[in-house]
């Protein structure tokens, strides 16, 4: 696999903004299809919501188009993983390892994903979070939580 460069993502840029929210659109409609829940807010969230959020965004391109996003944001001194999202096509592949691995690991890391989303609870666990509790956001979409303290120990 050709090496993966992690960019920050501008929304304000329409094409990117596009490709973000398609891109989005297609991961969550497959964490749905793992959950049995279309109640992920992502899946629905307008193009106009998606930018509005303050949220940094990073991403990874393949052949010139991006094929794998993050966004998150710093809360105190604790960065809050807020979305981790794949294309469909390119899963499984190591893009949603680097992207959280290009986070500053000296900081506590936090994200959330649905109770039955079992490839995400393998990569976080793969990448050092451990199960800090469960909650349900929205009727029917049970979530893990997870956290990763600075020097990746559980």
């Amino acid at each position: 696999m050709a090496h993966m460069r992690v960019e920050k993502l501008d929304l304000d840029d329409p094409t990117v903004a596009g490709r973000v929210l398609v891109l989005q659109r297609a991961a969550y409609a497959v964490e749905a299809e793992l959950v049995g829940s279309t109640e992920i807010p992502p899946l629905t969230e307008t193009l106009e919501d998606m930018r509005a959020a303050p949220l940094e965004w990073v991403g990874i391109r393949s052949e010139g188009r991006i094929v794998a996003a993050m966004a998150w944001r710093q809360i105190g001194d604790t960065i809050d993983i807020d979305r981790l999202i794949v294309d469909p096509e390119a899963m499984r592949r190591g893009y949603g390892s680097t992207l959280v691995l290009s986070l500053d690991l000296s900081k506590t890391i936090t994200v959330s994903t649905g109770e039955r989303n079992a490839p995400a609870h393998a990569l976080y666990s793969r990448l050092g979070f451990e199960v800090t509790g469960a909650g349900e956001p929205a009727p029917g979409l049970p979530v893990r939580h997870y956290v990763r303290r600075p020097d990746g120990s559980q």
